[in-house]
């Protein structure tokens, strides 16, 4: 709005890395508006930095303030051994402990408010704990915001609490709502980067006026650009996570082999079908979901995004290859699992760019088969085999095979009919759909596991019975209309997606959990 917020910002956040080491002062920076306010810091990789986020989701809001408040009671658990309350007594009684202080930035905050559900109830009680508690940690809590307005905002009590108010140019309902009721000094400001501080409450005596100090892009590059790289600090009381946390709300998550098999080995699981959908909107490991050989242990994609889909397809192959290693036991004497493969029955369209990018990708790929919708009934025909070779011995565990039908709408032959008779003529074979809702029911339980997208809810229930739906436990879901969302999980949570973000639904747990895919090319690097 022009009045220098983001230029505020900026120079307190530049001056404080420039005053202070990363040894003396950790930044955590959250920005919830649609831009890149904080992107300067994430390129330069300011040594500073423990988490940034840009674009930042509601939940990346809520467990950045839970990571705080980890540090917080990690800080009074040390605080009492140190025999402290605070931090200048525990510079004078212990100087020899290198505690640093934690600015927290978090610009339009009161978007972590917007929906009055358990994020905003969460949100709200931890950050009045951050507001009362903090300062005496060493835990300091900025928030900005283009107005203070509406229903959406903190308690009243917890801004209560904050006695540095900082004006800037705003009318009167603002400029007492920041300030104080009796103190409307704010609308009386004329100029961009023209503001009040105020350090005791808003009250109207301790106005005192002042100039935004102006930083340009290219003379922040510079400075902070210069400042020597520093190793992360790593404990409880100062960053509990050990690495630095970028989230980009706005773009597709990168693929990090590394990372992805440090969450794959904390994972216990039997199972060694694991997908990793892609990385969590909160600060934890990336979304992984097992298929264990059990009834239900299928998959729906539903978007209308061949990208996401392609992402999808690639990141569970992936997973495969990354999780191999974690093999770990004999199903018998000189036996071992078999790997796990996956066919992959192609109904997509000339304009679907990003499943051919994959198809090509994946050319003579040693775990999978890729087939043309003209082959449908050859394909079932073959699963119908395998089917029955796998049931006929029961006792046997078989590794997995993944069958990925891309673009329900384009395979007619799976379009369900009433009468499904399943091995019913001389020869055995049996007609597509009617193999369909058979592997959906039991195919898991002998190791063999569909994944299907469909374009929309629709042309699911139009495709398959009810009864084949619910045999589809984990659902993954794109941008689309509450009532198609409704119909998938019972909750309009689908319908407030972002571009680039999904959530998957398992019904095994009841629980949806959000993430964004992973780009297409860092899933097809060597």
């Amino acid at each position: 709005t022009g009045s220098g917020k983001s230029s505020l910002l900026h120079t307190m956040i530049s001056s404080a890395a420039l005053e202070y080491s990363p040894q003396e002062l950790r930044l955590v920076l959250l920005d919830f508006k649609k831009g890149v306010e904080f992107q300067v810091y994430a390129e330069l990789q300011l040594s500073h930095t423990d988490i940034i986020g840009i674009e930042s989701r509601r939940e990346f809001g809520l467990s950045t303030l839970e990571y705080i408040d980890r540090i917080l009671s990690a800080r009074g658990e040390a605080f009492r051994q140190w025999g402290v309350q605070d931090l200048p007594s525990l510079k004078r009684k212990h100087p020899q402990v290198q505690l640093p202080r934690i600015l927290v930035v978090i610009d339009e905050f009161q978007e972590l408010f917007v929906e009055d559900d358990k994020i905003s109830q969460q949100a709200s009680m931890l950050m009045d704990r951050i507001v009362r508690q903090g300062r005496s940690f060493g835990v300091h809590l900025v928030l900005a915001s283009q107005t203070l307005g509406g229903a959406y905002s903190l308690p009243r009590t917890t801004l209560a609490q904050m006695a540095v108010r900082i004006a800037l140019q705003c009318d009167s309902a603002d400029a007492m709502l920041i300030l104080n009721e009796d103190n409307p000094a704010a609308e009386r400001l004329r100029h961009s980067g023209q503001g009040i501080y105020n350090d005791a409450g808003g009250r109207l005596e301790a106005n005192q006026n002042f100039q935004v100090a102006y930083l340009s892009k290219q003379e922040q590059l510079e400075r902070l650009g210069k400042l020597p790289a520093v190793a992360l600090p790593y404990s409880p009381t100062t960053n509990s996570i050990g690495r630095r946390v970028v989230f980009e709300g706005h773009k597709l998550a990168i693929w990090d082999t590394q990372s992805i098999r440090s969450a794959l080995g904390a994972i216990p699981s039997s199972s060694t079908n694991r997908w990793t959908l892609g990385d969590s909107v909160s600060i934890e490991p990336a979304v992984i979901r097992t298929l264990e050989q059990a009834p239900g242990r299928n998959a729906m994609i539903v978007t209308s995004h061949d990208d996401l889909v392609a992402s999808l397809v690639a990141s569970w192959i992936k997973t495969n290859e990354t999780s191999a290693p974690l093999v770990l036991e004999p199903i018998a004497a000189n036996t071992t699992i078999p790997p796990n493969a996956f066919w992959i029955l192609d109904g997509s369209r000339s304009e679907d760019l990003a499943i051919q990018k994959l198809l090509v990708g994946l050319d003579g790929h040693p775990a999978c088969q890729v087939h043309a919708n003209r082959d449908i009934e050859e394909v079932f025909k073959k699963l119908e085999i395998e089917y029955q070779r796998r049931s006929a011995d029961p006792l046997q565990r078989h590794g997995s095979l993944v069958v990925f039908i891309l673009n329900l709408a384009k395979f007619r032959e799976l379009r369900r009919e009433e009468d499904y008779s399943f091995g019913g003529d001389p020869e055995g074979a049996s007609k597509p759909d009617a193999v369909l809702n058979k592997l959906l029911s039991d195919g898991p339980s002998v190791g063999i596991h569909l994944c299907i997208w469909s374009d929309s809810a629709a042309t699911l229930s139009r495709w398959l019975s009810r009864g084949s739906i619910r045999d589809i436990e984990i659902r993954v879901l794109g941008q689309m209309s509450a009532n198609d969302s409704n119909q998938l999980i019972d909750s309009n949570q689908a319908n407030r997606l972002d571009r680039n973000v999904m959530l998957v639904h398992d019904d095994a747990d009841g629980k949806a959990t959000k993430f964004r895919p992973f780009t297409l090319d860092s899933l097809l690097e060597k």
